[in-house]
């Protein structure tokens, strides 16, 4: 290991290098006292030359050193390949430690083949050469506890979505604490002129919430499948939310679940939590692009929903909202309520007081809506009246 001696020439060398390099922008921003304090590793899995049938090990090894990033304090900077860098203060040696250990059994390597350490107090100028010349695409960092941080820009190449930064999103998401980005959505009955009359709140984690974590060069809304798949992951967090905190929402709420969670662990460990007699104010609500994806898994979640007490719903999206979805017999059909301006029918054949016309933005909405029937909405509209 290297003194870290003057280093006014090397700071000024790899200064001007630091444009789109997370690595090079922390370490820029370390006062020397600190430097006292972290320890670093760069992890090469790549110079192993391991074959085709390695990948999961390496795939894995990265997610327990993201893993170990996001629980204690510590930064973890991918690298083009199969690389990446941790920088981590003493106090977190042994968990990192540990990480290598695994790594060393699981390729049945010495640690040294692929990890290199440096100990910044002295290392410093070192690691910064090192480190200027790597092609470092992002970084993913801890919150600090109690900051109320939560989710932190992903990473990502020339704005497209990389596995290695979607698997990071992916985790961030569910390592977050999400009460504080929860939103109620309620749903009421509107008659005439009258005060509107709230049912229940639709709980839930809107994808705005979010858009922070992600490059605004990728057309989020533009990609169905990654789109569908946010979604998931903020409908599974939300439930989380609830069963970590059953207490605070104990009746009249809803929930927007996939298919496949509805199977799950999630929803059989909700239901052991909430009392029978409050299971009939709460709904669980299904997006028709989900039930169409798996028909069958539909069949038996609303079974197992139905068969525990509780009431289901769907949504529409616009494209749908003019199909005959009776067949699916939910208690609640949510359709957005833009398509009332259409003059169209929307879900023919279903009855018109079981549907919840949502995505209310204004009264002349509502009134649309309500020409045709409906009295129950849920949007803008709806949340300004009840506060007014």
């Amino acid at each position: 290991m290297s003194g870290q001696g003057n280093s006014t020439d090397v700071d000024a060398g790899w200064a001007s290098g630091m444009q789109g390099n997370p690595l090079l922008d922390f370490l820029q921003s370390m006062e020397p006292p600190d430097k006292q304090d972290w320890l670093a590793v760069l992890l090469r899995f790549g110079s192993l030359g391991l074959g085709p049938h390695d990948d999961a090990k390496i795939k894995r090894m990265e997610q327990l050193f993201q893993q170990a990033a996001l629980r204690k304090e510590c930064r973890f900077f991918p690298i083009h390949g199969s690389d990446s860098a941790v920088l981590y203060r003493r106090g977190n040696a042994d968990i990192i430690d540990a990480m290598l250990m695994k790594a060393a059994f699981m390729f049945a390597a010495d640690k040294d083949s692929f990890s290199k350490g440096y100990d910044l107090g002295g290392d410093f100028d070192a690691l910064a050469k090192e480190a200027s010349l790597l092609p470092v695409v992002g970084e993913l960092k801890a919150a600090a506890k109690g900051s109320g941080r939560g989710l932190e820009p992903a990473i990502y190449e020339q704005g497209r979505l990389t596995p290695v930064s979607l698997k990071m999103l992916e985790d961030q998401i569910m390592n977050t604490d999400m009460a504080g980005r929860i939103r109620r959505s309620p749903v009421a009955v509107l008659a005439g002129e009258s005060a509107p009359v709230k049912l229940f709140d639709m709980l839930g984690i809107p994808i705005s919430e979010i858009e922070s974590a992600i490059d605004p060069s990728l057309d989020l809304r533009g990609n169905c499948w990654l789109l569908q798949h946010i979604k998931e992951l903020l409908q599974m967090a939300a439930v989380r939310h609830i069963i970590r905190r059953p207490r605070r929402s104990a009746s009249d709420f809803g929930l927007d679940i996939s298919v496949r969670q509805a199977q799950g662990e999630d929803f059989l460990r909700l239901e052991s939590m909430i009392d029978k007699g409050a299971r009939k104010s709460i709904v669980f609500n299904f997006d028709i692009v989900d039930i169409a994806a798996d028909a069958k898994g539909w069949v038996a979640a609303s079974q197992l929903i139905r068969q525990g007490g509780f009431r289901t719903a769907v949504r529409l999206c616009k494209p749908a909202a003019l199909i005959d979805v009776g067949f699916l017999n939910p208690d609640f059909l949510f359709v957005p309520a833009e398509i009332y301006a259409d003059g169209g029918e929307p879900a023919p054949a279903f009855d018109a007081e079981r549907i919840i016309a949502h995505n209310v933005s204004d009264k002349q909405q509502a009134d649309q809506a309500a020409r045709a029937g409906i009295k129950m909405f849920c949007g803008e509209h709806i949340n300004s009246l009840l506060k007014g």
